[in-house]
């Protein structure tokens, strides 16, 4: 939530024989610096899937979305129109509001059979229990036409899950596409 473009990068490294940890990464894109909060590591471990050659391990991209329910600010930015960039700061309640008071952007990231949320400006997470693994990229839209997102996990066993938020919906801050990088690096 600075103003500055950021890169997300999400690993997976074996410390076992069977488990292994996850990491998530954040980097300023002009200094390759790390990002207040990050690195953070994903609390549990999940079993490892065997690959085809031993090496590499198929991990979900990442989705960054804004998912706190103040979406104000896209009034704002739309309005703007490349003028100077104002940063937003943390909001003041007597309890948090949902999404967190933190500016940014959420990170969402499946993981074995659970979905971490990441608040990337307080580094705050939560873990969302799927119940089968997910190893596609969660996509975000209104899909109940509640005029508030929702989080749609695909699981590897062809379930489809919804999740709603009480953040409002804006065409800025969805993402339901996405293109097919081949077949051991896809999402739809």
């Amino acid at each position: 939530g600075d103003g500055v473009l950021d890169l997300v990068i999400v690993i997976r490294t074996k410390v076992a024989t069977h488990d292994d940890r996850a990491f998530v990464f954040a980097l300023n894109a002009a200094t390759g610096k790390d990002v207040p909060n990050f690195p953070i590591e994903l609390t549990d471990t999940v079993k490892l899937k065997k690959s085809s050659d031993g090496l590499h391990q198929n991990l979900a991209t990442p989705l960054l979305v804004d998912l706190h329910a103040d979406q104000s600010f896209l009034n704002d930015y739309i309005r703007r129109n490349g003028t100077e960039w104002k940063k937003r700061t943390a909001r003041k309640s007597s309890s948090p509001p949902h999404g967190g008071s933190s500016p940014g952007l959420h990170i969402v990231q499946p993981l074995g059979e659970k979905l971490y949320i990441i608040e990337a400006g307080s580094g705050c997470s939560q873990k969302v229990s799927i119940g089968a693994e997910v190893s596609s990229m969660v996509a975000v839209d209104d899909v109940h036409g509640t005029n508030r997102l929702d989080l749609v996990v695909v699981t590897d066993e062809g379930k489809t899950i919804t999740l709603e938020s009480a953040s409002p919906y804006h065409p800025l801050n969805t993402w339901n596409h996405g293109e097919i990088r081949g077949r051991m690096n896809g999402h739809a």
